[in-house]
């Protein structure tokens, strides 16, 4: 069963999610040069990180229920869920590369 924490932790990945979505569909249109020259493209990678920490936030409450304790790492999040087919393997190799991914935006510079 999930608690209440658990349940803000969804809502909260959710209005993310959306939040970052209007923003990767206001600059999908841009070619690379012109993204590069952006100065909102260090917007884009924030909101990519911010989705991929959303992604992740609700693979670990999905996983974490019904378990004595939460996963300690992104490939041991979403694993489970490519286990019990709740998603398909090549889902989530793409979603484990995605949280590699975050790890280079977050530490870079």
């Amino acid at each position: 069963m999930l608690s209440d924490d658990d349940i803000d932790r969804l809502v909260v990945a959710v209005e993310t999610t959306d939040q970052s979505l209007s923003i990767f569909a206001e600059q999908q249109s841009l070619d690379f040069d012109t993204y590069r020259e952006n100065p909102k493209n260090d917007i884009v990678e924030r909101r990519f990180v911010k989705a991929t920490e959303a992604a992740l936030d609700t693979v670990e409450v999905i996983v974490a229920t019904g378990l004595d304790e939460r996963p300690s790492s992104n490939p041991a999040r979403i694993k489970p869920l490519a286990d019990t087919d709740v998603l398909s393997e090549s889902v989530a190799d793409s979603m484990i590369q995605t949280a590699r991914f975050r790890n280079v935006l977050t530490h870079r510079r």
